[in-house]
């Protein structure tokens, strides 16, 4: 009897410990489920901030961060919270001037599972993480030492952060920026000597073009389009003679003449100016002293040993040189004689309201001198060539030489190219064939593939460049300011010099929504 009474108790112990040991299982599972949903909290809270810091300057940092938060499988409402916040209101960067942006997000529906038999009530389970926001508009790629940055006695102000691959050479100068990070240059040692800059910060490694990073280039470069062959046309040129009413100049009629080359002297007016029609045209083509128009449409000029198209003016003469929207392919580049700084002027984009056009320069470059120029319209100049030419030969490599001295007055209210915006190249102004790697001597000191010298307009802002300069692998010179009147500027080269200074603007709104580079870079700092 007594042995059969102890093995009733057993049955009772063991169902004892069962419950026990299930309760624990539940709350193990709970506890594991909450620590998995916390996870995922965390990770929302990450997206969310770093989408946030990434887009403050554009509008609504909120917006980008609850919708980042969403992608991560919390949507802001009902159980969830998804609380935007900058400066941050909480932990280390509580209150911080800067671009930090906080976002916290919480659950108040978390369910329950096993532990609720044993009356245990839902978690709030929350996370929060803060980013640090910037756009990064001037890169420096050289990692070559003493570069990739020169400013002699100049005085570079940015809105928007600088990367350099190496250090900076301040010869008298300063560099000020929001967000300044450098390979090489000692921590803790400042680049603005009298304004107001973020120290710049070491990173770990260099950084490649933005453009074309190791996953791709997004951007394609320009394909020049075929050029005609100089066929049965003598020696001769296809002149325009002094002439004031409107004359077209077409393929078939150049061609139909046997003529290698077009020669327009004193003809034309602003209401009444000399006429191409879209077409392909071989032998240089001269402008001296006239108003000459190309018509919308795309075209091709071969001029193998000479400029493809020259603005020959005399001091005091007025030509004008208006490109329709549209695509040029111009072999052997534009230049002017250096003598045309009192009244001449080229419209790289003339129809109002254009969005695009692109000039490719096949061979021979810019070369401007005194001639001011403008885009009514948004452009992008595309400068290439081959590497292997005859000293003669104007299909080689050009630079771009563009100094716009003393001619603010004459091309508008302001002589400012705007970029093209949209298209292939939104946002690009200038755009340097990656393949090509080329210096020459600047007309006023230093060297490079461009050279930007010489603004020096009465009215600071009258001579402005809009947009990207993208020459990746060469040396851009600039003499004096051609940003003080822009509304934002890129800049990225394999090196970069100054003189007297520059100035970068950020107003992001006005950056094409297309550009690669618009949306700001972030990083997690907690």
């Amino acid at each position: 009897m007594k042995r059969r009474q102890e093995a009733g108790q057993s049955l009772v112990l063991v169902a004892l410990v069962m419950v026990v040991l299930i309760g624990f299982l539940g709350f193990a599972i709970d506890f594991g489920y909450y620590r998995f949903l916390r996870r995922q909290l965390q990770t929302a809270a990450d997206a969310a901030a770093i989408a946030g810091a990434m887009d403050f300057t554009y509008g609504d940092y909120s917006v980008a961060g609850q919708a980042a938060s969403a992608e991560n499988g919390f949507t802001n409402g009902g159980g969830i919270t998804v609380t935007m916040s900058k400066p941050p209101t909480t932990g280390p960067y509580a209150g911080a001037a800067g671009n930090y942006v906080q976002a916290t997000v919480t659950d108040t529906a978390v369910p329950t599972f096993f532990s609720k038999i044993f009356g245990a009530t839902a978690p709030h389970l929350s996370a929060t993480a803060v980013a640090e926001g910037g756009i990064n508009c001037l890169y420096g790629l050289d990692t070559a030492a003493n570069s990739p940055f020169t400013l002699t006695v100049s005085a570079v102000d940015l809105q928007c952060g600088v990367v350099s691959n190496n250090t900076f050479v301040l010869n008298g100068g300063e560099l000020c920026a929001p967000s300044i990070q450098s390979v090489n240059w000692p921590a803790g040692t400042t680049t603005c000597l009298v304004g107001t800059s973020a120290l710049p910060v070491k990173i770990p490694s260099t950084v490649t073009d933005p453009f074309c990073p190791a996953s791709g280039c997004v951007m394609p470069q320009p394909s020049p389009a075929a050029l005609p062959a100089k066929g049965t046309c003598s020696a001769g040129t296809y002149s325009v003679p002094p002439k004031p009413a409107a004359t077209v100049i077409t393929q078939a009629n150049t061609y139909g003449a046997n003529y290698c080359g077009i020669t327009i002297t004193s003809s034309g007016t602003t209401a009444n100016p000399v006429k191409f029609s879209p077409g392909n045209f071989y032998g240089p083509i001269t402008i001296s002293n006239s108003v000459v128009t190309f018509q919308a449409g795309s075209y091709a000029i071969n001029s193998p040993t000479k400029p493809g198209i020259t603005l020959s003016s005399s001091i005091f003469g007025n030509s004008q040189l208006n490109f329709q929207s549209g695509s040029y392919t111009i072999a052997g580049g534009i230049q002017d004689n250096n003598f045309s700084f009192f009244g001449s002027y080229i419209d790289f984009n003339s129809t109002p309201g254009s969005t695009q056009s692109l000039i490719i320069l096949d061979g021979g470059g810019l070369n401007l001198g005194f001639t001011a120029a403008k885009s009514t319209g948004g452009v992008t100049i595309f400068n290439t060539g081959t590497s292997s030419c005859a000293a003669t030969s104007y299909t080689c490599y050009g630079q771009i030489i563009s100094t716009f001295s003393f001619s603010g007055t004459f091309c508008g209210a302001k002589c400012t190219l705007n970029p093209s915006t949209s298209g292939l190249y939104p946002g690009i102004l200038f755009y340097q064939d990656r393949t090509y790697t080329y210096s020459a001597s600047c007309p006023f000191g230093g060297s490079g593939v461009a050279c930007f010298g010489v603004n020096i307009n009465v009215n600071p802002g009258t001579v402005a460049h809009n947009g990207t300069y993208y020459f990746p692998s060469n040396t851009v010179n600039f003499d004096f300011d051609f940003g003080a009147g822009t509304t934002w500027n890129y800049l990225i080269a394999k090196d970069v010099k100054w003189f007297v200074g520059f100035t970068f603007n950020s107003n992001v709104a006005a950056v094409p929504t297309t550009f690669p580079l618009r949306q700001g870079s972030a990083a997690l700092v907690q």
